[in-house]
């Protein structure tokens, strides 16, 4: 444990701060002096308060942890892009079930086993199945994924192993490459 001197010196802390102090100031839209003081004060405090979690110090993985800027953000950005696209053509076929008069929904939970070994590459898994519409991540335990998809079967599984290759992509170098499903 570290002295709250040695927190409040940090550049973590300092991050921080900025990111919250600005963040603040973008919602508030006040510049005048006595608000930006009390604004600023306040982002001080819950700073300091949340120093144990400084987001630009580390990114505490259940495995140990990796440093926040040796992330890989230029393919995290690709992949994003990439699930935009698939959010896009999602929201298109779910359409086109809730708008068809014999509504074709066959509704399933599905039981999922990812391959992904580390909890940022679950963590990404299960939010970015829950983000694209017609599926929502239920409940996470360990590796299984329980997932309800408005039209199960093969093509709600497909679409969950694409989604876990982009992100086993993605994050090359910190997450163990897939291997095959026993």
């Amino acid at each position: 444990m570290t002295s709250w001197a040695t927190r409040l010196r940090s550049r973590g802390f300092l991050l921080h701060w900025l990111a919250l102090f600005s963040f603040w100031w973008i919602l508030s839209g006040i510049a005048k002096p006595f608000h930006l003081i009390v604004g600023a004060l306040g982002s001080g405090l819950v700073a300091a308060f949340t120093a144990e979690m400084q987001f630009a110090e580390r990114l505490r993985d259940g495995d140990g942890g990796i440093h926040f800027f040796a992330l890989p953000w230029g393919r995290m950005l690709v992949y994003t892009g990439w699930l935009l696209k698939e959010i896009v053509l999602a929201n298109w076929a779910v359409l086109k079930v809730v708008l068809d008069p014999a509504l074709p929904a066959e509704p399933e939970m599905i039981v999922y086993r990812t391959r992904l070994q580390t909890s940022l590459g679950r963590t990404i898994l299960a939010n970015s199945i829950t983000l694209t519409p017609g599926t929502i991540t239920v409940d996470v335990e360990d590796d299984q994924f329980l997932v309800h998809a408005l039209v199960g079967g093969e093509g709600a599984v497909g679409g969950i192993v694409a989604i876990e290759e982009h992100i086993a992509h993605a994050l090359a170098g910190i997450e163990p490459p897939l291997e095959a499903r026993a």
